[in-house]
Order: structure tokens, then sequence, then C-alpha cells
């Protein structure tokens, strides 16, 4: 049987390489979309929120939007409200953009779950959100030894 600590990894870079390998096509290095759909879901949303999401110090977050907004992709505004904050919001060459990888994320997901039912599918989408919501909460957790 296999053990979770070694199929996760292969599956998280196998996908990941398909990502870059295709997403190469559009002139993107490695990480970006992943922040560029973020933004998507979340626009407006924060730096910090950025850089909690993906577990990123401030200077890569930065770098990264940098070179989006660079792209034309992103727009960062300091907030009115908040000085100390700056909201990023995704362009309109960013949602374009999004939308010809969010076709890549339904190709990887049709390669990845090929020979599945609709139900396994849904099932195994349910148990790896869960492990992922068990992970969490015992990071955050103050009872970690």
């Amino acid at each position: 049987m296999e053990k979770l600590w070694r199929v996760l990894p292969r599956l998280y870079y196998s996908t990941r390489k398909f990502l870059l390998i295709q997403s190469h096509k559009f002139g993107w290095m490695k990480g970006r979309f992943s922040i560029l759909d973020y933004v998507y879901l979340n626009d407006g949303c924060i730096q910090r929120e950025i850089r909690d999401e993906f577990s990123l110090d401030a200077s890569s977050v930065s770098n990264f939007l940098t070179a989006l907004e660079k792209e034309g992709m992103l727009q960062r505004k300091r907030n009115s409200q908040c000085t100390r904050e700056v909201n990023v919001y995704i362009t309109e060459k960013g949602k374009e953009t999004q939308k010809r990888m969010n076709a890549l994320y339904d190709e990887m997901e049709k390669i990845v779950f090929a020979n599945f039912s609709s139900e396994a599918k849904e099932q195994c989408l349910d148990y790896l959100a869960q492990m992922d919501k068990n992970m969490m909460d015992y990071l955050t957790s103050d009872d970690k030894n």
C-alpha cells in the first residue's frame, strides 16, 4: 500500500510540471500562475493575505507582484483607508490570462481523474480538502508539540 507522504509529493510535482510546461507557452515563469489565480478569486486582496496563503516571505510576494504588474496582469493600489495596506487587483489582461489557465486546470483535472467516476472524484476531493483542513488546524493550534 502506498504511503501518503510518498504519493502527495509525486502528485504535486507531476501536476506542477504539467502546469509549468503548458504555461510556458504563455511565457510564464514558475509560481506566478498560482498568485494570479488567487488574486482572480480574491480581487482587491492585500499583499499579506497572499503571503499567508502561499507561506511566502514579504519580499518574495513583492517580487512576484512586481513581475505580474510589469506584465500588465495585476495592479497594486495603496488602500485609502489604511495607508499601510496595499490592495492587489487583477487587470483585464490578467483576467484573460486566467481564463486560459483555467482551461489548463480543467485539462489537468481530466488527466488526474481519468478512470474515476464523478462520485469517486468528488469523494477524493472531499477527502483531500479534509486532510488539508486537518493539517491547517494542527499547524495553527497552540497544542503542537
